[in-house]
């Protein structure tokens, strides 16, 4: 008897139904949007369980503006807890300038919120992201809030205590001002171009048990 035929990558399925080749069904990752109640098992507990906590964080922030400048990235230090704040909310604190205060944000379950089981995500910021206009203007950016901001928050579970995140940023200064021209002034970055921030997470302290 023939053998069942492999599940065929997502990228390849609407070439095959143009074509009439079958390929298995196979249901849409869950997104946070469908919890009907903290308490239930969804994707939601896997965000809370494998990323709250403290974590010491290392950012390297690119200026994308110009894809054949050879400037190095801005390095950074900083920390970021993640805390349960309430029903399908997260509250995150972020720690870059130890003698100003902490940068806050909240995080809620939305249409835009994938989770993996792992803890891995990726969400939409149409509004912007506050940690991620903070570490713009310590690089030297443009960090204030801007209402044409698109941050994109890619977040990758590399093992049980440490992260790989990613954040695009759309609609912002180049960082240093390194485009400014004789003006000195920073330029903005080119259409369709974003900042880059690649971040590493090492977790140094793991939530407290209730």
């Amino acid at each position: 008897s023939a053998s069942a035929a492999a599940p065929v990558p997502w990228e390849l399925r609407g070439k095959m139904r143009v074509l009439g080749l079958p390929f298995s069904p196979r249901a849409p990752p869950p997104r946070c949007s469908s919890v009907s109640s903290p308490n239930e098992a969804s994707p939601w507990d896997a965000l809370t369980s494998f990323n709250t906590g403290t974590w010491r964080g290392r950012a390297l922030v690119y200026d994308r503006s110009d894809l054949f400048s050879c400037a190095p990235p801005v390095d950074l230090s900083f920390t970021h807890t993640v805390s349960e704040s309430g029903a399908l909310e997260l509250a995150t604190a972020t720690q870059i300038d130890s003698s100003a205060a902490p940068v806050l944000h909240g995080q809620q379950a939305s249409a835009s919120l994938d989770v993996d089981l792992d803890g891995s995500f990726s969400d939409e910021h149409p509004d912007g992201l506050l940690h991620a206009d903070a570490l713009i203007a310590a690089a030297g950016g443009d960090g204030g809030a801007d209402d044409g901001r698109l941050v994109l928050e890619h977040s990758l579970a590399a093992s049980d205590g440490e992260r790989w995140r990613c954040l695009l940023v759309y609609g912002c200064d180049d960082v240093g001002g390194a485009g400014g021209g004789a003006g000195g002034g920073a330029a903005t970055t080119a259409a369709g171009a974003p900042l880059v921030c690649s971040i590493f997470f090492t977790l140094t302290s793991p939530p407290t048990s209730s």
